[in-house]
């Protein structure tokens, strides 16, 4: 084989090891993984020995300046977060984040609580404590907010602390490691007006940048429809939770509290909302999307919305990043271009691109501050700044060296951010563009095309190339990061000529003409809303026919993420080198091997004649999946939660459940239709392969959500009724024995819950209880039916109803399952609960404490429990994870 040089400078594979170190912060293996196919690759492209040499130099830089940089968690908690009290906090706005929805996710800095000394509620407290300082950072979550602060802002509410916690499942997302990178350890919920407003920001531009999301908005909102009693005057309207007016502010009991503690009238508006939205009446679909195209705030798009554009393979175009400047920079070349056309000796004292560059910087410099300086805005802007300072000092590989050394500023200044999603697509999605266009462009020169028609064919083939460019660059994290793939890239072709050429120079000429004019801008944002609106009415339409579906996928392990990059990197170097037409032969072996080995280990496991029953972590909620030979996996239950629009489908049951592997289901088993158990199911039930649906045959079983009920229906599968004596054959000699309800039971919808024993050839491995309590308890007792099994699933998450020491006898288990979240306000397990299994010697594995629980049978020997966190967790240490009485 020939020399091969590779695509990278030397400082720029060192900086890969070093990003490599960094990452093994958090992924150990697949960053000392990663790290040797860099050396790989750069072996078989014959990079300098001296080079390698300083390979794991580099890694251990990154992985010191990413341990030096990580925030150290909490010496102690304070007490007031231990014992659940209701307390005032106080801090400043440092970040303000629309999230879709009508919610705000705002980081305090500097936060302290003040808790009243009196018993009483909050607004009869006369007599404050000394501010207490919390540790780090805290993040507030804030539904249907009242007003809109802004960074630098001092917020006061009355709230009960929480520590971060995250769902502890194999491959699920860490939100406390993700909320530790910015040193956010707690966090508190508010509704309404619950917060309010101490001292507004001194800073200039405060006003400014809320004027221009209230212009957009007066302009993109149609107006409330008549009804009896003035809206205006109530200041109730769609959004739940918006309220208007001094009075309303001056009534709350966190503004009576903060009286009391010295923190109101510190500064100018110190009580009142200072960004209510002049209507209450929510925007259309497309005033939403232009809001959220122009400055970055998604909270006026509904749930409903937002999944449209995900499946639509869109969702990039909202996010304030490259694509907008990008917008801001090509408008900037079409201006000079027609200038050009006017004056063509202009070009004689610039050239066209550097022209661009030096035009378009201060204009993408206050897109930057009217974006209010997003980390995602900001290092769009510094690639673009480097970029041009490339093309301005006429260095050639202006993609790959403007990107590298943007990065490298990017992390020296902040280690910790090569974590942030939105920067690890960024990135990737622009190396795309660079290692994957000269070869679009030799495909594109080998089209027979009619000459006359290649610049046309050239503008669609550049748009889908560079979208499936991108698209491929970013494939393994998107998979394993969001679960789902859409195929509807080719969408893009519409969208982004619409967006850029029509949408954004509107948007932009608004943005523009509101500092002058406010009303006068709405001649700008009313047809760029109209036009917003034409396209989420096609992919309403679309989906309407049932052509805009996406698919669940299979999240990769850590082996095929280094793999497939491995093999796109190979093909990257071969086609720019390919002095013989062959792929590196190791390389390629290796990036082969990587791919198909966790498939390999897997069909292996399926092979192997195994029973596995996992208990996911999904908080206070309940969710198992059975697994038996040939990989069928039965999913009991889903979890879920009536929390805000989270869903625990999307979020945690189905990534849990394609975690390393494919997303089908042999059945799904729905016990009763209470929320905590039913809600989860709907999200893999529309994306997963499902064979069938099952649920309780008696009435009393609570009906299910409605969305439940339409995800089923749009499934095609039949319902299921599960009853007592029914049997569900698994395969092997294993399967689901129904113990519970009887045919034509009546009572409470707990007591009504599908009652399942898992056995192979005669063993009882598991008893799986749902939600039932003492009556239910009492009829299985007495049926006489063969309970025994070595792993009981305590019914309805360890509560006190659920205790019966003869049940505990005839099940006889060697272990117990609970499923709960940590300070739950129910305080489950309930004490009684485990001082009974502790008396039988029984040890007890709780999700809240321990993450995700599995046991395995293999052959005849006895279970092997494994869970997330540790295992076997004496029940007295439970204790800690709930609120005191």
């Amino acid at each position: 084989m020939g020399h091969t040089q590779t695509p990278l400078l030397p400082w720029q594979i060192l900086f890969v090891c070093a990003v490599c170190g960094i990452l093994a912060l958090r992924v150990p293996q697949a960053a000392v993984a990663a790290l040797s196919a860099t050396v790989l690759l750069a072996l078989a492209t014959r990079t300098g020995k001296g080079v390698l040499a300083l390979a794991p130099l580099a890694f251990g830089l990154g992985l010191g300046m990413a341990a030096l940089a990580l925030p150290d968690p909490p010496a102690r908690t304070p007490r007031d977060v231990l014992t659940g009290t209701r307390t005032v906090v106080v801090g400043t706005a440092a970040s303000v984040t629309p999230l879709p929805g009508d919610r705000l996710s705002v980081v305090l800095d500097d936060p302290r609580l003040t808790t009243p000394t009196a018993k009483a509620d909050p607004k009869d407290a006369h007599v404050a404590r000394r501010p207490v300082p919390l540790p780090g950072r805290l993040l507030l979550t804030w539904d249907n907010p009242a007003w809109r602060p802004s960074p630098g802002d001092v917020l006061a509410l009355a709230a009960r602390v929480r520590p971060v916690t995250s769902f502890r499942n194999p491959g699920g997302f860490d939100t406390v490691f993700a909320r530790r990178l910015e040193d956010v350890f707690f966090r508190i919920y508010a509704r309404g007006d619950q917060p309010i407003l101490l001292t507004a920001s001194d800073s200039p531009w405060r006003e400014v940048r809320q004027n221009v999301r209230r212009a957009i908005l007066d302009a993109v909102t149609p107006p409330p429809a008549d009804a009896p009693g003035a809206i205006a005057e109530s200041g109730q309207g769609n959004a739940p939770g918006r309220t208007t007016g001094q009075a309303r502010a001056d009534r709350t009991p966190e503004k009576a509290v903060a009286d009391e503690a010295g923190l109101s009238g510190t500064g100018r508006a110190a009580d009142a909302p200072h960004d209510q939205d002049a209507s209450v009446t929510p925007p259309t679909p497309g005033g939403a999307m232009l809001l959220a195209l122009l400055t970055g705030d998604t909270s006026a798009l509904t749930g409903t919305d937002m999944d449209l554009v995900r499946r639509a393979s869109l969702a990039h175009a909202l996010a304030l990043s490259g694509m907008h400047v990008g917008y801001v920079a090509a408008m900037v070349w079409l201006a000079i271009r027609l200038i050009g056309r006017l004056r063509p000796a202009i070009y004689l004292r610039l050239p066209r691109q550097k022209l661009v560059v030096l035009l378009a910087a201060p204009l993408v410099a206050g897109y930057v501050w009217l974006g209010g300086f997003s980390p995602s805005l900001v290092r769009a802007a510094l690639m673009f700044g480097c970029f041009g300072a490339l093309i301005l000092l006429d260095r050639p590989r202006v993609m790959l060296d403007g990107l590298f050394l943007a990065l490298a500023i990017i992390v020296a200044v902040s280690p910790l951010s090569v974590f942030d999603i939105r920067l690890q697509l960024s990135a990737l999605a622009v190396a795309g563009l660079g290692v994957f266009w000269p070869l679009g462009q030799a495909i594109f020169d080998r089209l027979p095309l009619p000459e006359i028609s290649r610049p046309a064919a050239l503008w669609i083939f550049g748009i889908l190339w560079t979208s499936l460019s991108a698209e491929a660059a970013i494939l393994p994290i998107l998979a394993l990061e969001f679960g789902e793939l859409s195929p509807h890239v080719y969408l893009n072709l519409l969208w982004l000529p619409v967006l850029g050429f029509v949408v954004m120079p509107l948007g932009l000429a608004g943005l523009l003409t509101s500092f002058l004019s406010p009303d006068a801008a709405a001649v700008f944002y009313v047809p760029a809303a109209w036009v917003c609106d034409w396209l989420m009415g096609l992919l309403a339409w679309q989906d309407g026919l049932g052509f805009l579906d996406a698919a669940a996928v299979l999240r990769p392990l850590w082996p095929e993420i280094v793999g497939y990059f491995l093999l796109c990197s190979a093909l990257a170097v071969w086609w720019r080198k390919r002095p013989d037409g062959r792929l590196p032969g190791m390389v390629l072996a290796v990036g082969l091997a990587l791919l198909a080995a966790p498939g390999v280990r897997q069909a292996w496991r399926d092979l192997s004649g195994e029973v596995r029953l996992t208990m996911i972590d999904v908080g206070q909620g309940q969710a198992l999946v059975a697994e038996v030979t040939g990989g069928r996996r039965i999913l009991v239950d889903g979890g879920g939660t009536g929390f805000g629009n989270f869903d625990m489908g999307r979020a945690v049951t189905g990534p849990a459940l394609a975690y390393g592997r494919s997303p089908e289901l042999a059945g799904m088993i729905l016990t009763h239709g209470h929320t905590d158990h039913a809600q989860g199911l709907i999200w893999p039930l529309s994306r997963f392969d499902v064979g069938f649906f099952a649920e309780s045959a008696s009435p009393d079983a609570g009906a299910p959500d409605a969305a439940l009920t339409r995800a089923v229906a749009a499934s095609g599968l039949a319902p299921r009724p599960l009853a007592a004596g029914d049997r569900l054959d698994l395969g092997n000699g294993a399967a689901l024995e129904v113990l519970h309800p009887p045919a034509g039971f009546t009572g409470k919808a707990n007591d009504a819950s599908v009652v399942l024993r898992l056995v192979k050839n005669g063993r009882g491995l598991a008893l799986l209880c749902g939600d039932i309590e003492k009556k239910a308890i009492r009829m299985l007792v007495a049926s006489g039916r063969d309970m025994s099994a070595e792993v009981l699933v305590l019914p309805h998450h360890g509560s006190a109803t659920s205790v019966s020491r003869a049940f505990y006898k005839a099940v006889n288990p060697r272990a117990a399952f609970i499923s709960c979240g940590p300070g739950n306000r129910f305080r489950y397990p309930a004490d009684k609960a485990l001082a009974e299994l502790a008396r039988r010697g029984c040890p007890v594995y709780v999700t809240a404490a321990l993450g995700a629980v599995t046991a395995t049978w293999d052959g005849d020997e006895p279970a092997d429990i494994t869970s997330v966190v540790a295992a076997g967790q004496p029940p007295r240490e439970l204790a800690t994870l709930r609120p005191p009485r």
